[in-house]
């Protein structure tokens, strides 16, 4: 017997203006993404970096840490849509409740 997986639904596109108010954690993401993005400018690196004999490890760690802060900071809006979508359809079914 073959057992298939449940998939989920793809989720709606957005067709509306959103508000997001970053809390302090999604502050934190947004503001390691800036760093890291900041300091993978070449005008930005330290001198030996530029000058040393490893400028690759320098570009890798910073693409890393500004990879692992997109991440986390997508993921948090990811969160953050869907919180406020959730509670919109709910908000939606109250008003078609207090209609009926």
């Amino acid at each position: 017997m073959r057992s298939e997986s449940k998939r989920q639904a793809t989720p709606p596109s957005l067709t509306t203006t959103l508000h997001i108010q970053l809390s302090s954690r999604g502050l934190e993401y947004l503001n390691a993404y800036r760093m890291a993005a900041h300091a993978l400018e070449v005008g930005n690196w330290p001198d030996k970096a530029k000058m040393g004999s490893n400028p690759g490890a320098y570009c890798e760690y910073h693409q890393a840490r500004r990879d692992a802060a997109a991440q986390s900071l997508a993921q948090f809006l990811s969160e953050q849509v869907d919180v406020l979508l959730d509670g919109a359809e709910e908000n939606q079914h109250q008003v078609s409740g207090a209609a009926d």
